[in-house]
């Protein structure tokens, strides 16, 4: 069950070749409705088709069959792209950033976290075996050489599952720092619905790299 957590929270992270498309259902605090085409002004660009708030980025992507690269949607300093793996049937998945805990989802590390991914999927699926490397999170918001570590959570059939942190040395990336090992993961998996939430902490609070 851990390493489905990790498959879903980590595995679908990711860059900037999605297809958008009508929202699946969503998380807490989170309405439909919100206004598009407020200014960003980070410098890398905005995910196509993301819908941007004064409170976080949203982007619905259809995970399909052939596996493919989908967009993390932009906001305050961080974004970024990685593959994801063939997915049979193919899902809507929605991706939410925010560098604040707005919707007061659970703080899995110490302290508030520089950056938060919410996941969302429409329906179940399987995942492939193999997932190519993909660049990861990148941005402004990370410093090339210091050390960051993530944390995980995905909730399927309304029981939360954790998953061990593991941390990584950013490298220098075209618009910031870079943390790519994280999501380098496969597995062979069948997922029912599910949510899920990944947290970016600054420093090295885990016992293991990634």
């Amino acid at each position: 069950m851990k390493r489905i957590a990790i498959l879903l929270a980590l595995s679908l992270m990711a860059g900037c070749g999605g297809q958008s498309g009508a929202p699946v259902a969503m998380p807490q605090g989170v309405t439909s409705n919100e206004t598009r085409g407020i200014v960003s002004h980070d410098v890398q660009p905005l995910c196509k088709g993301q819908k941007t708030t004064k409170q976080y980025a949203s982007l619905t992507v259809t995970l399909t069959q052939f596996g493919g690269r989908v967009c993390v949607p932009t906001f305050g300093g961080f974004g970024g792209t990685i593959q994801y793996p063939t997915a049979n049937p193919a899902t809507k998945l929605l991706m939410i950033s925010s560098t604040t805990n707005y919707n007061h989802q659970p703080n899995l590390g110490n302290g508030p976290a520089l950056f938060y991914l919410q996941l969302s999927t429409s329906h179940g699926t399987t995942f492939g075996a193999r997932v190519r490397a993909g660049t990861g999170i990148t941005g402004k918001g990370l410093k090339p050489g210091n050390t960051y570590t993530a944390y995980g959570q995905v909730v399927m059939n309304s029981i939360p599952i954790n998953f061990k942190p593991c941390f990584e040395i950013a490298a220098k990336g075209k618009y910031g720092g870079l943390v790519g090992g994280l999501w380098k993961l496969g597995l062979h998996v069948k997922i029912s619905s599910a949510t899920a939430i990944l947290e970016l902490y600054s420093g090295k609070h885990a016992k293991y790299g990634c």
